[in-house]
């Protein structure tokens, strides 16, 4: 096996796949990134047949709930016996073996958080229908995180416990197996690998490592210590090596790089000590001797092998992949009676319309025996139980769009190519949009809230330009949609695109004098709302005017020249997560 995982990308995955096969409690589990594959497909396969067995390779149904998860009373058993009798969940099942995890991204918090939870202790407790029982549960995973963008992904504390990243959606089947390694080195490396020792100066360049490219977390330092113990036992060495250090940090570090290093460090000296040096200095300089000097080689290899997505975000400053918006996995909701299950609760005579059977059969079973039900099921108020559903919040973003005179034909054309790029971004995030035109003397609302794209997109191209600009008209009735649809529940977004400079009075008299302060006073009225807001000033240059408009909305402003159309869709998009989270 090439020790350069960087070399090719097969076999740097088949390079991630081995160590995790030699460690895998030890290094967690593997992320496989990317759409499913026949690459993927095959890598997912390989890595169950030798992390688990029909019986220890358990995979996670997207939406399992937590008791699916840590399992609890087994219903049927349980009134056969008259007593409690425990069914082991998933998590119990996976022990010594593996969990596959599809859809990983969208799993929600509760079942993160038990996940996670499984990982750190080696295992899982259950506290409920009458029992209190601990089962072992040590095992990797392999999480299949199909993440198209930064508004969803992997939740960081779960990519924080798996070591190992690979991207997946390019892979080839026949070049995986070129590189994949035979099962009798593999069972030697998972002998062996408990025998290695990672020597102190390895440890400290990997503790140096991590701190120049800006991770953070304890736990990296520890998967990459277990990482170069094994690469060192795949190549039956007793002591880690620089290349062990090497190629730890490229598999482990990559993908988790928070910030580039400087270019260069300063060399040693090479100069020798002048004799008049006092006693203190010279127990200094052997101090800083003693401490690690990163090898240039080192960080051009895990720089090289940084994907290149993150290479990029890296360079526009953006401080850590793991802090993007969450996914629509884990939006918040609204309580509702419809909606995904999100737990079990006592039922409310009068409220709740829907009985949960088997969470009422498994709160009442444990009693039986002393409620002294010989030839029947004694079943008491108190036991009933209904499902809590989540309805997601509904969420609408609404276009103010200036169409007058002052937007010249040039300047629409670019605005329109500006809001159907964010009409895409509102129906990836599968949003609901409206649109209000303003032209001549009164607004018109084109576009009533809905999820067409094609509509909005017909509607959009039809919008005519030329006559006065009615923009407190149009805020007016930006402001009374949005007060429904906020009364209706929803999350609202309103982006505002004009020049500022209206010249119809709010009773839709042309050339009022005071259209400004109409304006203005309008502005304030829609901020009473305290809705999220954006105004974009479509002029060529920006305008005092405009500015003064989206300080009065309590709006964020941003000058159109200074941006494309992909900048303002960016900035629609951050404002979207703000106000999800």
């Amino acid at each position: 096996m090439t020790e350069a995982p960087d070399t090719n990308p097969h076999e740097s995955a088949v390079l991630a796949a081995t160590l995790l096969c030699a460690a895998p409690v030890e290094l967690g589990g593997i992320v496989l990134a990317g759409m499913g594959g026949p690459g993927r497909d095959w890598l997912q396969t390989q890595l169950a047949r030798e992390l688990g067995n029909s019986s220890s390779a358990i995979r996670l149904p997207p939406g399992t709930d937590i008791d699916a998860l840590l399992g609890g009373l087994d219903l049927a058993a349980t009134l056969a016996a008259g007593r409690p009798v425990a069914q082991l969940g998933l998590l119990a099942r996976a022990d010594g073996g593996v969990l596959i995890v599809p859809m990983a991204e969208r799993m929600t918090e509760d079942t993160v958080a038990t996940l996670v939870a499984a990982l750190d202790l080696g295992s899982v407790s259950v506290q409920r229908d009458g029992l209190a029982e601990q089962h072992c549960s040590r095992f990797s995973v392999i999480a299949l995180d199909e993440s198209l963008g930064d508004d969803e992904s992997l939740a960081a504390s779960l990519a924080d416990r798996l070591a190992l990243r690979v991207d997946a959606a390019e892979l080839r089947p026949i070049e995986l197996a070129r590189f994949w390694p035979s099962a009798k080195s593999l069972s030697a490396a998972r002998a062996w690998q408990q025998s290695v020792t990672l020597t102190d100066d390895d440890r400290r360049t990997l503790c140096a490592l991590a701190m120049a490219f800006g991770i953070g977390s304890a736990r990296a330092v520890l998967h990459a210590s277990v990482a170069a113990r094994v690469h060192a036992a795949l190549h039956g060495r007793r002591f880690t090596t620089d290349d062990d250090v090497r190629v730890a940090s490229q598999v482990v570090y990559a993908h988790r790089i928070r910030q580039l290093p400087a270019d260069s460090q300063d060399p040693p000296s090479a100069e020798p000590q002048p004799p008049s040096e006092s006693h203190e200095n010279r127990a200094q300089s052997e101090q800083r001797d003693n401490n690690p000097v990163l090898d240039e080689e080192v960080l051009a290899a895990v720089a090289a092998a940084v994907p290149d997505a993150l290479l990029a975000k890296l360079e526009r400053s953006v401080s850590s992949r793991n802090r993007g918006p969450r996914g629509r996995g884990n939006d918040s909701g609204q309580v509702s009676e419809r909606g995904r299950p999100a737990g079990i609760r006592a039922y409310r005579r009068g409220r709740d319309h829907r009985l949960n059977v088997l969470a009422t059969l498994r709160a009442a079973a444990p009693w039986q025996r002393l409620r002294g039900a010989a030839d029947r099921l004694s079943i008491r108020s108190d036991d009933l139980r209904a499902t809590r559903r989540l309805a997601p919040t509904r969420a609408t973003t609404v276009f103010v769009v200036d169409a007058s005179g002052s937007t010249a034909a040039a300047r629409l054309a670019e605005v329109k190519g500006a809001i159907e790029l964010l009409l895409a971004e509102c129906y990836v995030r599968r949003d609901e949009a409206a649109l209000i035109a303003f032209r001549g003397t009164e607004p018109e609302c084109i576009l009533p809230p809905t999820r067409s794209l094609a509509r909005a997109k017909r509607e959009l191209l039809a919008l005519p330009g030329g006559g006065g600009t009615p923009l407190a008209g149009a805020t007016d009735m930006a402001t009374q949609l949005c007060g429904s649809l906020l009364r209706d529940g929803r999350r609202v977004l309103v982006v505002f695109l004009t020049d500022g400079r209206g010249n119809i009075g709010r009773d839709g008299t042309p050339g009022h004098v005071d259209a400004s302060e109409h304006s203005i006073a309008a502005a304030k009225d829609f901020a009473a709302l305290g809705c999220a807001a954006l105004v974009i000033d479509t002029g060529r240059r920006p305008r005092p005017a405009c500015r003064e408009f989206a300080d009065a909305a309590a709006a964020e402003y941003l000058p159109l020249p200074f941006v494309d159309a992909g900048g303002v869709a960016g900035a629609v998009r951050r404002m979207d997560a703000a106000r999800a989270a």
